[in-house]
């Protein structure tokens, strides 16, 4: 929440609200703390252990001129720009950009650019308007800001001169079977070309987990790339005492549905530490109005 959502969304003032009453309420932030290895920490006198460690990494599509200057992955771009306050110092944004994608981070990262001076932006992305995966409002806010949004199209490749981004080619595409929206399902439609002159390329197709990381919580059952098997009740891993939610277990939702799964897993964590003979401590401050 405090890099990957832009403030014209969720002022910053509100977030570090949240994080004060976190901490008033007695709990102990280790903040830059790498953890490689879960057995420490119950060598440490932990007695549970909640992973919501989240997708940190970015897709990529793997289109031709990827490498190419001026593009960049929307992770990276509104983590600079929300860091920055508005100001981003890693990436530049020209004064035509193409944003690839349908979801909320593609609308955050189309918003943000004419923020930033961009006089056209447009969004690309394999889903009709009704099937895109970002929220209807999102949709529209974009829409209503001057976004062009260019649905049931195909990336095909990204072009340059001189090592820099100036252009981006498509395709209109179908689906070979209703309902499933995935790249493996769309069939390109002969004779749709087309070309969008642009100065940036924004990828925002999903994001993933830390390999590295996952790779060090033995004893844990994951799927794919390292997305964390938990049940749906309980939140329990293959570990005993290892919880996990968000995320990294739902491959990506929202805030609102994470902290939901983070407060039921708490409780869940809770009987776990009681059939212990523990349970988690109380709160240092009761406070009603964070």
């Amino acid at each position: 929440m405090t890099y990957g959502i832009p403030p014209h969304r969720l002022p910053p003032l509100a977030t570090q609200k949240e994080i004060r009453y976190i901490k008033n309420m007695g709990i102990k932030m280790r903040c830059n703390t790498k953890i490689t290895d879960i057995d420490e920490l119950f060598k440490e006198g932990f007695k549970a252990v909640f992973i919501g460690v989240g997708l940190p990494r970015a897709r990529k599509v793997g289109l031709p001129g990827e490498n190419l200057k001026g593009v960049y992955t929307a992770l990276e771009f509104l983590r600079d720009v929300i860091t920055n306050k508005g100001k981003p110092k890693k990436t530049r944004i020209g004064k035509r950009v193409v944003v690839i994608g349908g979801g909320d981070v593609a609308m955050d990262a189309a918003s943000c650019s004419l923020r930033l001076g961009a006089e056209r932006v447009d969004v690309a992305c394999l889903e009709g308007y009704d099937e895109m995966p970002s929220s209807p409002e999102e949709r529209r806010l974009s829409w209503e800001e001057g976004v062009e949004i260019h649905t049931r199209v195909m990336p095909l490749r990204i072009m340059g001169s001189e090592g820099r981004v100036t252009g981006y080619k498509g395709m209109g595409i179908r689906w070979r079977k209703p309902g499933l929206f995935v790249p493996s399902n769309a069939i390109p439609i002969p004779g749709t070309e087309f070309s969008l002159k642009v100065d940036t390329v924004i990828e925002a197709i999903g994001q993933m987990p830390d390999t590295e990381n996952v790779r060090g919580f033995k004893g844990i059952e994951s799927v794919g790339p390292g997305y964390i098997l938990a049940k749906k009740k309980t939140f329990q891993t293959s570990r005993p005492g290892v919880f996990a939610c968000g995320d990294i277990v739902n491959q990506g939702a929202t805030v609102v549905q994470a902290v939901a799964d983070g407060n039921a897993a708490a409780e869940a964590m809770d009987k776990y530490l009681k059939k212990q003979g523990k349970s988690l401590p109380k709160a240092n401050k009761i406070l009603a109005n964070p």
